[in-house]
């Protein structure tokens, strides 16, 4: 009788990758069985063995272990609940915001600017209609009325600023 010579598959899975451990003793790297072949090479035993904790591997590398899925899912367990305290937190507090109360709109309605020195400096002179509008107190904001200035142009700074008349409520000038 001939001999035939046929690839060695796994009768799990049928994969052709294994690792032989033997004299014709084999280990399938796809799902880890054990199987030998008999001399007269019609009977295959298989030993259906599993030392990865009962999880199958991937491409038969055996290295996942329970602990180590057990860290990774604590680690991502800490992560989320660090995010949504974050969240929570950050949307229960309340950041310091400006009220109304602190809060005066101005307006600056410009007559005049012109280029000129001063203390020996090239600036802009102003002169402008400047209103102040706040919502709680009349009484401590800045008279609106007219104002005079000196700007400095190459920081914008304000060189003085002084009040020139003032407008009573009903749109006089004292």
């Amino acid at each position: 009788m001939s001999t035939k010579i046929r690839p060695i598959k796994c009768p799990n899975c049928g994969s052709e990758k294994h690792v032989q451990l033997g004299d014709k003793l084999y280990r399938c790297k796809s799902c880890g069985t054990e199987y030998f072949l008999d001399d007269d090479d019609i009977t295959v035993h298989v030993k259906h063995h599993f030392d990865n904790g009962g999880f199958s591997s991937f491409n038969g590398n055996s290295n996942v272990s329970i602990t180590s899925i057990a860290k990774v899912f604590a680690i991502i367990g800490v992560i989320t609940f660090f995010l949504l305290f974050m969240i929570i937190y950050g949307l229960s507090s309340s950041s310091p915001s400006v009220s109304s109360r602190d809060s005066i709109s101005v307006e600056d309605t410009y007559r005049a600017i012109v280029p000129v020195r001063y203390n020996g400096r090239v600036c802009f002179f102003y002169l402008t209609n400047r209103s102040f509008s706040n919502w709680y107190s009349d009484d401590e904001t800045p008279p609106t009325g007219y104002y005079y200035g000196f700007i400095d142009p190459d920081s914008g700074k304000v060189l003085a600023d002084k009040l020139s008349s003032v407008m009573t409520t009903q749109g006089r000038l004292v």
